[in-house]
């Protein structure tokens, strides 16, 4: 029960939580259709992803979302490749990632843990899934959606994404590939202690003690809702708003857009009746 309703949370968490997810359920349901091990638990799992999936397509939001498609499909093949070059490039330059990576093999080959044994095929067939839902998910995203670039709000998701797979990964390291050395549980204790003490320096925890150290958050949200509240006061059809002055960074909130076609100020336009709503340009 509790499967099945993480499988309809999971679809309707986000676009790309949804094409990640679906790809590598499609992989298990083959698995399961091989193997001929289909029961009444599968079929309701099954009919809930399809209906899920079903729903989250066919909003009719989606048919809104912008005026700007792109619809050569060359320039998007190549728009997806390079978005998804980007990200790995992104994350594979990052120290922490690879000292996490490096961890999680090295505790696995410490400890017995109590995990099924997994073969190579079973490993490359879940990462080329992941990759294939990780290439999809951003697909769409070259496709227009009202943005050319990838959002920080999708970069940080996909970003964690990776970061589990190669956890999954490392895990599993031991099932397919033979040790050299015995690795000393003492050893993985200190290899702990310098991950952590490396935390501080990472890009994230110095963003986490900005927003704390000046508590732009907070200034943020009072300047948002004072925003919205004078939108939903005004008399006029076409508004322009300013632009928000104590922008935060921790949690990616982004700004409106210009055009009033983009996908935020459509729905914000929809939300508080408006005919159409847009940012102001910055004045200095």
């Amino acid at each position: 029960m509790i499967e099945t309703i993480l499988i309809f949370v999971l679809i309707g968490s986000s676009e790309f939580t949804l094409l990640i997810f679906s790809a590598l359920f499609f992989l298990f349901s083959l698995n399961r259709l091989f193997l001929k091990k289909i029961n009444l638990n599968y079929l309701i799992q099954t009919t809930v992803w399809l209906i899920s999936l079903g729903i989250a397509l066919f909003a009719p939001g989606n048919f809104t979302r912008s005026g700007t498609l792109e619809k050569n499909w060359v320039n998007i093949f190549l728009k997806t490749n390079q978005y998804f070059l980007d990200l790995l490039v992104h994350i594979c330059s990052q120290p922490l990632f690879w000292m996490w990576i490096a961890f999680v093999i090295l505790f696995s080959y410490s400890y017995e843990l109590p995990l099924k044994k997994l073969n190579k095929r079973e490993i490359l067939l879940f990462s080329l899934f992941f990759f294939g839902g990780f290439w999809l998910s951003l697909f769409a995203l070259s496709t227009g959606l009202g943005e050319n670039y990838i959002p920080n709000r999708n970069f940080s998701l996909l970003t964690w994404y990776l970061l589990f797979l190669g956890t999954f990964i490392g895990f599993y390291a031991k099932s397919f590939v033979p040790f050299p050395f015995q690795i000393s549980k003492f050893n993985i204790f200190w290899i702990a202690i310098l991950f952590i003490c490396f935390i501080p320096f990472s890009k994230t925890f110095k963003t986490f003690y900005r927003e704390w150290k000046y508590d732009k958050l907070k200034n943020y949200a009072l300047e948002n809702q004072q925003r919205f509240e004078n939108l939903r006061l005004s008399q006029a059809n076409i508004v322009g708003l300013k632009p928000i002055k104590n922008k935060e960074t921790l949690f990616f909130a982004q700004e409106l857009s210009s055009d009033s076609t983009h996908l935020w100020c459509k729905c914000v336009a929809n939300y508080y009746h408006k005919k159409a709503v847009y940012l102001k340009k910055e004045t200095h």
